[in-house]
């Protein structure tokens, strides 16, 4: 289950087919999941200062139809009130409340790619003003503006995080834009004239100070704040301490080194060092329809299944197909590619699918199931271990 609050509802990245006094309970029972929400502060977020008589029985009724599309335990009675109980990662809010506190701790650690990458995917979690069916709740519109917030800090976030990582001349157009969404944040101004002058513009870093100073006068009544004049002498100084070594290019942007990237079929000749685990799978998946290999992050389980079990599967006659189920297993699996002498939508009996699933977990599992039908049937698993440096893998324990 996945409910989205960061614009419109939505339920499972499809906007949510509710009532509008379901869709308001839900929003604000998912405003802060895990708190309970008394019933007067629900029919208060519904109605106002104006419920009708039967505001309770409607309560009720909203709460019985959440339950019946959302699942009868999603929604937990506590008291005289309601609470949303979710995991951590189920409401979009909570994802990206966490994303900005990471952001910002790797770039206090001095990490700028990474609070880069991490404030750039929880900008992509954004999708217009976040919360509103709760826009006449003073609550609702109270935790809609702190989102908003942290949304601007962590487009700010981003571009600091770019300087830092001495990427300034990709970040000009962007810093760029982010001044003009909302020009009396003195911090944008600043960014973008720092990315100038790195860029070799000073003129026009200078100007951009000048620009601000005029904004904030006239629509505030203001002088710029110590920072903006700080920066400004520096830049007239050409401090050294403005300086950042610019980012090292890639010849034609692409790392020629693969890194962690996971063994696919193709590498099957270069895959070596698992002979003895692919064996062990492909006895197992002789007597249990579900094979599960367990590990932790990069210890090699996509690489076991894609180069060394899905091509000894090949070789031995079955047609394997590697699925990235995402969020929507069943679409996936509905889509996958047939075998290829299969008139029929679904795998031969004697086919094997092979599929990934991804966590945000430390481990992740990888299951293999014959011919897509893994329930009620017998499950093993394949436990694997990193061990740096050394290149050799230990012996998986199987449970």
């Amino acid at each position: 289950m996945r409910i989205g609050v960061l614009g419109p509802l939505e339920i499972d990245d499809r906007s949510a087919r509710l009532g509008a006094r379901d869709r308001i309970v839900l929003a604000a029972l998912a405003m802060h999941p895990g708190d309970v929400l008394s019933v007067e502060q629900l029919a208060d977020a519904v109605w106002g200062d104006d419920p009708p008589p039967s505001w309770s029985k409607n309560l009720q009724g909203c709460i019985s139809r959440l339950r019946k599309q959302l699942g009868p335990d999603l929604i937990e009675t506590a008291g005289q009130g309601y609470r949303l109980r979710a995991p951590a990662d189920t409401v979009d809010a909570d994802e990206f409340i966490r994303a900005a506190g990471r952001a910002r701790e790797l770039l206090t650690l001095h990490e700028p790619e990474r609070a880069r990458y991490v404030a750039s995917q929880a900008l992509e979690l954004w999708r217009g003003r976040p919360l509103t069916e709760l826009e006449t709740w003073e609550p609702g519109v109270t935790e809609g503006h702190r989102l908003e917030e942290v949304r601007l800090e962590l487009e700010e976030l981003e571009v600091e995080a770019a300087l830092a990582a001495g990427r300034y001349a990709d970040i000009l157009a962007p810093a760029a834009a982010m001044v003009e969404a909302a020009p009396l944040r003195e911090r944008r101004w600043a960014l973008l004239a720092q990315a100038q002058y790195l860029a070799g513009r000073q003129m026009e870093a200078l100007r951009t100070l000048r620009r601000v100073r005029v904004v904030l006068a006239r629509d505030l009544g203001l002088d710029p704040g110590p920072d903006l004049v700080a920066l400004e002498q520096a830049i007239l100084r050409q401090d050294p301490r403005l300086s950042v070594d610019p980012a090292p290019s890639t010849r034609d942007g692409v790392s020629p080194y693969p890194g962690l990237a996971a063994y696919c079929e193709d590498d099957a000749e270069s895959f070596v060092g698992r002979e003895e685990e692919t064996r062990t799978c492909l006895d197992r998946l002789h007597s249990v329809r579900l094979l599960a290999i367990v590990g932790p992050s990069g210890s090699g389980k996509s690489s076991l299944l894609r180069a060394g079990l899905a091509v000894a599967l090949r070789r031995e006659g079955s047609h394997p197909v590697v699925l990235t189920p995402g969020r929507h297993p069943m679409d996936a699996l509905t889509a996958a590619p047939r075998r290829p002498d299969s008139k029929s939508p679904a795998p031969r009996s004697n086919a094997i699918w092979a599929i990934l699933s991804y966590s945000k977990a430390t481990s992740t599992e990888h299951s293999i199931t014959s011919s897509g039908r893994a329930a009620g049937t017998r499950r093993s698993t394949c436990r694997t271990n990193r061990r740096s440096p050394s290149w050799s893998w230990p012996t998986p324990t199987w449970s």
